[in-house]
C-alpha cells in the first residue's frame, strides 16, 4: 500500500510542471475522422465520416462548422435498403478565459439534417442550437472538453451533451475522441485526427 502512495505522489509531482505550463485551448483547428450514430428507437446504427473546424476571429469570437455523412442498411418488406444520414452545423461563438488553462464559451449554431432512404425518398429538417461549454488543457499535450446544448429542429427539440478529449502528439497534430447523447438516448461516438494552428 505504501508503494502505491509513493508512486501516486511521484506521478502527481512530476505532472505539476506540465499542468502549470499548459496554455489556453486554441479555437483554430481542423479535424476529420470516423463517427457512429446509435438511434435508440430505430434498428440502424449508421456510421461514416465527419469533418469539422473552428477559427478564432479575435480573442473572444470564433466561428465553427461540422459535417457528418453516415450510412447503414435498413431491413424492409422490400429487402435491405440503403439509409444515408447527413448533417451540417455552422455557428458563431464567444469565449473567455476561466483560468490559466481553461476557457468558457457559448455558441449559436444553424442545424440542417437530411435522411435519404433508398426507394423511399428523402426528408430534411433545419433549426438551431444554443450551447455552452468548457475546454481545458489539463496538460501541455492533453485537452478535455465538455458541452451542453439545446437544439430545436423542426418539430423536435431537446438537450444534448458531449464530452471529448484531444491528445496532442506533435507539430499541431492530435488524436481526438468524443461521445455525445441527447435526452432521447440517441448517442454518437467519434474519433479522428485534429490539426491545431
Amino acid at each position: 500500500m505504501k508503494k502505491w502512495y509513493i508512486v501516486s505522489g511521484l506521478t502527481f509531482a512530476l505532472s505539476l510542471p506540465t499542468i502549470t505550463n499548459a496554455e489556453q485551448p486554441s479555437y483554430s483547428y481542423f479535424e476529420a475522422g470516423y463517427s457512429r450514430l446509435n438511434l435508440d428507437d430505430i434498428d440502424i446504427d449508421p456510421d461514416g465520416y465527419y469533418v469539422k473546424g473552428s477559427f478564432e476571429l479575435s480573442e473572444s469570437i470564433f466561428v465553427r462548422a461540422m459535417y457528418w455523412d453516415l450510412e447503414d442498411d435498413l431491413t424492409t418488406f422490400l429487402g435491405n435498403v440503403d439509409v444515408d444520414v447527413t448533417s451540417t452545423q455552422v455557428g458563431i461563438g464567444y469565449k473567455r478565459p476561466a483560468g490559466d488553462n481553461t476557457s468558457f464559451y457559448v455558441a449559436a449554431d444553424y442545424l440542417e439534417a437530411e435522411v435519404d432512404i433508398e426507394q423511399f425518398g428523402d426528408a430534411d429538417a433545419d433549426g438551431y442550437q444554443i450551447s455552452t461549454g468548457l475546454r481545458s488543457n489539463l496538460t501541455s499535450n492533453f485537452e478535455l472538453y465538455g458541452e451542453i446544448g439545446y437544439a430545436d429542429v423542426d418539430d423536435t427539440d431537446g438537450f444534448i451533451g458531449l464530452l471529448g478529449g484531444v491528445f496532442h502528439i506533435a507539430n499541431g497534430f492530435g488524436i481526438s475522441l468524443e461521445g455525445s447523447i441527447d435526452d432521447d438516448s440517441n448517442s454518437m461516438i467519434s474519433t479522428g485526427v485534429r490539426y491545431t494552428f
